[in-house]
């Protein structure tokens, strides 16, 4: 029970440094929420934990995983690529602050630059037709490190509710 409450105790001091780094607002209040809210966080912690090659987040958004694993403790660079230049520029203001963490803009149907570690892959894949899908899931196969891994969360394009749910909550956040 003590071990449960200290990693909870971790995470939030965690989320709270990461959103210090934003000013207030709207923004301020979005990735308080999504950092607080979003399980997958902490799940990437617990996987990429003790792990020591680079990571490539593919659709990294503002960076939010890569800050949060830096409060987390973990120091291997970081490579955060997303379409949205926007996100990427708000995120590149805070990823300064951070040492080896890098987010760049660019659209992951197209080449990727070499790398060999562990790869993230959250809500990306339901973007992209199944063509496009099986491409770059087989080119991120090919980047991940022996001993690394390959961590894939989406939610099937289908219509159901938890896809729109993901349609609209993505869609909130570009707004803001």
């Amino acid at each position: 029970m003590e071990n449960r409450q200290g990693d909870a105790n971790e995470h939030e001091s965690a989320c709270a440094r990461v959103v210090a780094q934003f000013p207030r607002g709207w923004l301020r209040i979005y990735v308080g929420s999504k950092l607080r809210r979003d399980p997958i966080y902490a799940a990437a912690y617990e996987l990429f934990h003790g792990l020591e090659e680079p990571i490539l987040d593919i659709g990294c958004g503002l960076g939010l995983l890569g800050f949060y694993l830096r409060e987390r403790g973990f120091r291997q660079p970081i490579l955060g690529l997303d379409v949205d230049l926007r996100k990427t520029r708000k995120g590149s203001r805070v990823a300064s602050r951070y040492r080896d963490v890098d987010l760049r803009c660019q659209d992951v149907q197209q080449p990727i630059q070499a790398f060999s570690g562990n790869v993230a892959l959250f809500d990306v894949l339901h973007y992209l037709p199944l063509t496009e899908q099986t491409a770059l899931l087989s080119h991120l196969a090919r980047c991940v490190a022996p001993g690394g891994l390959l961590v894939v969360r989406d939610c099937p394009r289908e219509n159901s509710p938890r896809f729109w749910m993901t349609w609209v909550a993505e869609k909130f956040g570009q707004a803001i």
